[in-house]
C-alpha cells in the first residue's frame, strides 16, 4: 500500500509540471519559444581599433664595411692609419715595397719606346716604298711585305703600351687606399709583413659610421602594408636615444624559417653626431599603409570567413535585430584577422551565439 500512495504522488507532480510549462509558454516568451529574443553579447567596434603601427625589433649595421686587400703581392714599407683613425676615400693606408715595381715601369716605358721607334722607321720606309713604286721601281710584291711589317710592328707597339699601363697600375696598387670615408676598425698588418695576392692578404678593416642601415625583422601577414617612406620610429635603449625616419628598402622574400621578412631604414650617423654604433638593438614603430582606421576581431566572431578571397559575415545588432554584414578581411594571426573595410566605430559586432543567428533575427543585447 505504502508502495501505491509513492508512486501516485510521483506521478500527480509530474502532471503539474507538465501543466506549469505549458503555461509558461502560452504568451510566446519562454524559453521554448524559438521566436524570443536571442541575448546576445556585443562589442564595440571602435573599441577594437587595431593599431596604427607595427612594432618590430632590429640591429643596426655599417652601410658599408669593407676588409681591405692588397692588389698585388709584396712587402709592407709604411702603415699609414691604425685602428680608430678616420680616413678619407683615396688616403694611403699602408706603402709597399716599389723597388720592382718601379723597375718593371721603367722597363715597360722602354720596350714601348722601341716599339713605337720601330713603327716609326717602318712608316718611313712604306712611304718611300710607295714611292718607288708609282715609278716602277719596286713590285707589288714588296710594297704588301712592308705594309704587313707596318701593321705588325703597330700591332706589338699597342702590346707594348698595354704592358705598360698595367706595370704603371701595379705600382699605383702598391699605395693601399682607404675605400670611402670611415673608420679603421682594425689593422692586421705591420711594417716588413709579406702580403700575398693569391690567396688575398687582409690588411685593413674600414666600416663607414656617417651612415648606418637599421635592420628590421616584420612579421610576414604585414608585407602588403610596409612601403618605402613609411615613417619609423625607432628607440635605442642601450643609448637612451630616440631616432625619426622612413623606410628606405623593403625585402620582397619571406624567411621561411622566422616567416619574417626585413625592412631597411638608412640613418644619416654623422647628423646625429655619430652617437649610433654598428651592433646596437633598437625597438621601432612603424607606421605603415593600411593600419590606420582597421579593427581586430577573433576569427569565431565570423559567420563565414574566406580569407583567400578576403571577405568574411558577421552580424551587428541593430536596434533589436541581427544584421548580417559581409566586411573585407586580411589574416593576422591564427586567432584573429585584420578588417579593413565595412565597420564603422559605432556598429556593435555581436560576440556570441554567432551560429544561431539569421539575418534579422531579434536579439536581446548585453555588454
Amino acid at each position: 500500500m505504502r508502495n501505491k500512495a509513492i508512486s501516485a504522488a510521483l506521478i500527480a507532480a509530474a502532471v503539474t509540471a507538465c501543466a506549469q510549462g505549458e503555461a509558461g509558454n502560452s504568451d510566446g516568451r519562454g524559453p521554448a519559444d524559438p521566436g524570443g529574443p536571442l541575448a546576445v553579447a556585443v562589442v564595440r567596434a571602435g573599441d577594437q581599433r587595431a593599431r596604427d603601427h607595427i612594432e618590430a625589433t632590429g640591429l643596426l649595421f655599417a652601410a658599408q664595411d669593407v676588409t681591405v686587400m692588397a692588389g698585388v703581392p709584396g712587402e709592407v714599407a709604411r702603415v699609414e692609419a691604425n685602428e680608430g683613425d678616420f680616413v678619407k676615400k683615396g688616403e694611403p693606408l699602408a706603402v709597399l715595397d716599389q723597388t720592382e715595381f718601379r723597375i718593371a715601369v721603367r722597363q715597360a716605358e722602354h720596350q714601348a719606346e722601341a716599339a713605337r721607334l720601330a713603327v716609326r722607321q717602318l712608316e718611313l720606309d712604306h712611304a718611300r716604298n710607295q714611292a718607288l713604286h708609282e715609278s716602277d721601281s719596286v713590285t707589288d710584291s714588296q710594297v704588301e711585305q712592308i705594309a704587313l711589317k707596318l701593321d705588325l710592328a703597330r700591332s706589338q707597339w699597342n702590346l707594348a703600351r698595354d704592358g705598360l699601363a698595367m706595370a704603371r697600375k701595379k705600382l699605383q696598387d702598391t699605395v693601399i687606399r682607404a675605400p670611402f670615408d670611415g673608420y679603421v676598425t682594425n689593422r692586421l698588418v705591420s711594417v716588413g709583413s709579406r702580403i700575398t695576392a693569391m690567396p688575398p692578404t687582409v690588411l685593413f678593416r674600414v666600416i663607414d659610421l656617417a651612415h648606418l642601415d637599421f635592420k628590421m625583422q616584420i612579421p610576414d601577414v604585414h608585407l602588403a602594408h610596409v612601403r618605402p617612406g613609411d615613417r619609423v620610429v625607432v628607440r635605442f635603449a642601450s643609448l637612451d636615444r630616440e631616432v625619426e625616419a622612413r623606410v628606405d628598402e623593403v625585402v620582397g622574400s619571406v624567411d621561411p624559417r622566422s616567416m619574417t621578412f626585413t625592412a631597411i631604414v638608412r640613418m644619416d650617423n654623422q647628423a646625429l653626431d655619430h652617437a649610433l654604433k654598428p651592433g646596437v638593438m633598437g625597438s621601432a614603430r612603424v607606421y605603415a599603409q593600411g593600419l590606420a582606421d582597421t579593427v581586430l576581431l577573433e576569427k569565431k566572431l565570423f559567420k563565414q570567413l574566406d580569407l583567400a578571397a578576403g571577405r568574411g559575415t558577421l552580424f551587428v545588432a541593430d536596434g533589436d535585430q541581427a544584421r548580417a554584414r559581409e566586411v573585407a578581411v586580411e589574416a593576422v594571426d591564427d586567432l584573429r584577422v585584420r578588417v579593413v573595410r565595412g565597420l564603422a566605430d559605432e556598429d556593435r559586432v555581436i560576440a556570441s551565439a554567432v551560429e544561431a543567428l539569421e539575418d534579422g533575427r531579434k536579439v536581446a543585447t548585453t555588454r
